[in-house]
Formats: structure tokens, sequence, C-alpha cells
């Protein structure tokens, strides 16, 4: 019976295309929005997930200004972007001081230099920016060098640059420019490395590490005039057990350097992926809320169009009833219309939410990530709406006394 009321409602849907569309475009872009953004922020935990397994969990990362919120346990409870625009209270004492705690086995500083790095002939490219660091930075992020080879211990008062990958493409037109100059302050640097390409982070608030020139700090503090701009120091420990009685030690050292004030922010690893949770938990209550609205009118939609049909097809509805059809039978007739209606408007917005995907994921560092859950969430809201707002028109049909339904014209 389902099979045989499907079929009428397919019919019926077929022979109204135009009207039909235009009835579930509320679940549509309801359906759309809720699929983009829920899978966007899966695609962002995942990247996270990522990260942390490259990097390990034995590395923690000091960032100027109070960019997180915590609870009495230490959870993290909020977010404060603004932080990451401020001048960075990070000094070289603060770096040379964490070298010293117990189970720290190695601390880098990543500290920016202003300066627009051109090469002999001239070219520029505008995005580069230029990352004073030390030998350690490969090892403590967990990349390789692609072509040649990163500045050692023993270089780190020579002129010499690593590039990402980004700057080796977009200022040398070419993916190993070993050898070749890169010129920035009026100092001429050689360049030895290229970084293998960094995945994008989805909660980086810094610009991309594969337009960065990295060159030697001491170095970097030579050319800037005695004055370093600290932005991260990386610190990784030896044992991962003793993280948080660690994490306790450097925020001691911190506090005692910055006169008690606590203007820097330490982040575990995993901590990112609990900021991740909250930036788009919070845009996915947003985005539900305006989804509710759109998928609100859409279901208001069905039922007017449903009613109008129920009114356009009384005579039919007492042939059937004169023909031997129970109530039951012309209830689930209509009520199965305004079901396939609403999954045909639930599986329009999946396919719109992963075309919209597909151009996020090739404009942005974004990659959303779908999966059968939120596939299978949103046909369930689908149909959801159509029972809800398809009962009272098909309860209507089925009321109607089958003596005044033929007699209608």
């Amino acid at each position: 019976m389902i099979k045989a009321h499907a079929k009428m409602a397919a019919t019926s849907i077929k022979g109204a295309r135009l009207r039909s569309f235009l009835t579930i475009i509320g679940i549509v872009i309801g359906v759309a929005s809720v699929v983009t953004i829920v899978s966007l922020g899966e695609g962002v935990k995942k990247d996270v997930i990522g990260e942390i397994s490259t990097l390990g969990g034995n590395l923690l990362t000091v960032r100027s200004g109070q960019a997180i919120e915590r609870d009495n346990k230490g959870n993290v409870t909020g977010i404060n972007i603004a932080a990451a625009l401020g001048a960075s209270t990070l000094t070289e004492k603060d770096v040379t001081d964490l070298g010293t705690v117990a189970n720290v086995e190695s601390v880098t500083p990543i500290a920016l230099l202003s300066g627009t790095p051109t090469t002999l002939s001239d070219d520029t490219y505008l995005r580069a920016y230029i990352v004073g660091t030390t030998f350690e930075l490969p090892n403590i992020l967990g990349k390789k060098v692609m072509h040649g080879s990163f500045f050692n211990e023993g270089e780190m008062s020579r002129q010499v640059a690593v590039i990402g990958a980004d700057v080796a493409k977009n200022l040398f037109h070419e993916d190993s420019p070993i050898g070749q100059t890169v010129r920035f302050r009026g100092s001429n640097f050689i360049i030895r490395g290229v970084m293998d390409k960094f995945k994008a982070s989805s909660l980086e608030l810094t610009p991309s590490l594969n337009d960065a020139v990295f060159i030697p700090i001491d170095v970097a503090k030579q050319i800037g005039g005695g004055i370093l701009e600290i932005r991260d120091i990386q610190v990784k420990i030896s044992n991962e057990n003793l993280l948080d009685q660690t994490n306790n030690q450097v925020k001691a050292v911190l506090l005692k350097n910055h006169s008690e004030q606590e203007d820097f922010t330490i982040f575990k690893q995993e901590e990112f992926l609990s900021i991740a949770t909250q930036v788009f938990g919070k845009l996915t209550t947003l985005v539900a809320a305006i989804a509710g609205i759109s998928l609100f009118v859409g279901g208001i939609g069905i039922m007017n169009i449903m009613l109008v049909s129920v009114t356009e097809r009384t005579r039919e509805i007492g042939i059937r009833k004169a023909l031997g059809a129970t109530n039951r039978q012309i209830l689930g007739q209509f009520l199965i219309e305004a079901i396939v209606l609403s999954i045909l408007g639930g599986l329009i917005g999946i396919a719109l939410a992963i075309i919209i995907g597909i151009a996020i994921a090739a404009w942005t560092s974004l990659t959303p990530a779908f999966t059968i859950q939120i596939i299978l969430m949103s046909l369930g809201v689908s149909t959801a709406v159509g029972v809800i707002f398809g009962i009272t028109p098909a309860m209507k049909a089925a009321r109607k006394d089958p003596i005044e339904a033929l007699r209608h014209d």
C-alpha cells in the first residue's frame, strides 16, 4: 500500500513540478544550511585531531594574550579572538627561562619580523612574511624539509633562509630555488631549503606558515635592531605523563617573568579540539536557528499546497471512497505525498550542501567532512517536517463525506 501511495505522490508531484519545487524551497535552504555548517565543524575537528596526532601530546604552545577562558577545573569555557590582535608580551627571557624547567626537552620561539621578501630581480610576493626561529623548529612541528635542508645549530648567526612552499611557488616560480637569494630589510639571504607544505589550519589566527621565510632568530634580532616580536613559544616536553605538572611549572615561570600578570595563554594540543568544538558549536546553534525558521516556512508551504491539493482532488477522494477506500487509506495517500515532498526537499538540500562544501574546500582552508550520520539526520528532519505539516491536510482529506465529495465540481 505504501508503495502505491508513493507512486501516486510521484505522479502528483510530476504533474506540478514548478509548484512542488517552490513549495520545498524552505526545506532545501534549511537542510543545506545545517548540513553545510555541521560538516564544516566535523571537518575542522578531523583536521585538529590530525594535527594533534602529528605533533603529539607532548607539546605546549605559549601565546601572547588571554586567548581562552577556563573554569576552576581548567577546562576551556570560552575564547577571546581579540587577544591575538594585541602586541606580544612574550620575551626572550621567557624563552631562556622555560628551557630550564624540568621535563622540558626543547623550547623554540616563533618571532615575526616586518619586511617584504624580494628576489634580486625585484619580484615580490606580498603575502610572504619573515619568521625568526631556531634550528629545532622542524622537529617540534613534525615537518620535513621537502628540498634542501633546514639551517643547523652552527648556522644561527648566518644569513640563510628556509622558505615555505607557497613562497617558492609565488616568489621564485619553482619548487626548489635552493641556492638563490631572497632580500629584505637591506640584507641578502641564501635559500637553504623549502619546507614541506603545511596543512592549513582551520583555527589558525596567524598567517599560513606556507607563506613564511624562516631565518635564524639571532640574525632576525640583529637586522630588527635588537627588537623581536615573539608570537609563539613552542615547548616540547620529555615525559608526556608529566604534561599537567610541566604545564603548571611553565605557567609559574611565565607569571614570575610577567609580574604575576597572566597576559599569556598556554595551550595543550587537545585544547585546540575543544576550541574547535566551541567555535562550530556556536555557529551550528546560530545556523540551526536560521534553518529552523526555513524548515518552519517550508513546512507551512507543504501544508498549504497539500490543503489546496485536497480541495482540487475532492472528487477523486469521493470516487476512491465510493470504490471502497477507507479513511486510513486516504489519510496515508496524502500524508505520504507530503512526506515525499519534504524528503525531496531534504535530498536537494543535501546535494546543494555537498556542492557548497566542494566550493569551500576549493577556495578556503576549510574541508567539510560529510558523514552518513549527518545525511541520515537531515533526512530524518525532512521526514519529520513532512509528517508534522502533512497530517492536517491528510486528516481533512480522510474525513470528507463521500457523497459530498462526489457532488464537488
